[in-house]
């Protein structure tokens, strides 16, 4: 058995072996990422991505995204603010970041938080009789949000669940925050060490 089976079973065992030994093993680890049983919300940095992913087109679309995000909603608030002069859309700025910080923290549950905080938005909205820019505007910050922290965790899930080594590397660096083992319905928070 050499150093890195070896350093694997350590931090595999640190971290499901109470809850659920069969993901222990490297190939039912990696399996069940694959199958969407175990998923891993990486913390959330730009630079991290950047460092990690080698392939200059994963990083072009996902800066891409970052950009039509600030880009769009910039040229929306002002288009709106110069054609209709309520400044009181600019409190949709706060509101978006509370919606993105929720969606960045409840990762997991990603889909159903899109979902319900379109729904609210939309909902508050019309029962404080907006205009529908509101629920435009925050509607798409919400999906784009959404979506940046979907391709990053899907971006990174594939490079650290390729091999033993980079998995490692990842809890090495502390890149990893929590793995959900969606099999027993359990969240192992991180920082991970290694051992």
């Amino acid at each position: 058995m050499n150093s890195e089976e070896s350093n694997f079973e350590n931090i595999a065992n640190s971290i499901f072996a109470d809850t659920n030994p069969f993901l222990c093993n490297w190939d039912n680890l990696n399996m069940a990422s694959k199958k969407g049983l175990v998923k891993t919300n990486f913390r959330y940095n730009t630079n991290i991505f950047k460092s990690v992913v080698q392939n200059e087109d994963n990083n072009v679309f996902f800066q891409g995204l970052i950009l039509i995000k600030y880009l769009v909603g910039l040229i929306w608030l002002c288009y709106y603010l110069f054609t209709t002069k309520d400044f009181i859309f600019l409190l949709t700025i706060p509101v978006s970041f509370v919606f993105g910080l929720i969606i960045e923290r409840f990762w997991h549950m990603r889909l159903l938080l899109t979902l319900l905080s379109i729904a609210i938005v939309i909902f508050t909205g019309k029962f404080l009789n907006l205009s529908g820019q509101y629920y435009w505007f925050l509607g798409f910050m919400i999906l784009i949000s959404s979506q940046i922290h979907s391709v990053y965790n899907t971006f990174l899930t594939e490079v650290f669940y390729s091999t033993e080594n980079k998995f490692l590397i990842g809890i090495d660096k502390q890149y990893i925050a929590e793995i959900y083992d969606c099999i027993k319905r359990r969240k192992h928070k991180g920082p991970f060490f290694m051992h």
